[in-house]
């Protein structure tokens, strides 16, 4: 079994990318990405799951398929969601991703 709960990316675009696999407020499952975007500090948001019945384990899928070009690719869609100063929540119910 894979215990591993952070990965680092090093990103042309967004420097140092840090995933981490964790539990949110309400303890629901979550992989939540860091990263530091000029003129800005550290940022984070979160993908939450929030089926109880699949989503410990879509959370670690998740996590264990997450490549550089995935998590730049979810970075990428909340700065753009950012730039047109709308608020989102990401939040999946146990989806194959």
């Amino acid at each position: 079994m894979n215990n591993n709960f952070a990965k680092i990316f090093q990103s042309e675009s967004f420097g140092q990318i840090l995933a981490k696999l964790d539990e949110n407020e309400d303890q629901d499952p979550e992989v939540r990405f860091f990263f530091n975007p000029d003129q800005l500090g550290v940022c984070s948001f979160a993908v939450s799951f929030t089926n109880r019945e699949s989503c410990d384990e879509a959370s670690r899928k998740m996590f264990d398929n997450l490549t550089i070009e995935k998590a730049e690719g979810a970075i990428k869609s909340v700065v753009e969601s950012a730039q047109e100063e709308t608020e989102i929540e990401l939040t999946f119910t146990g989806a194959d991703l």
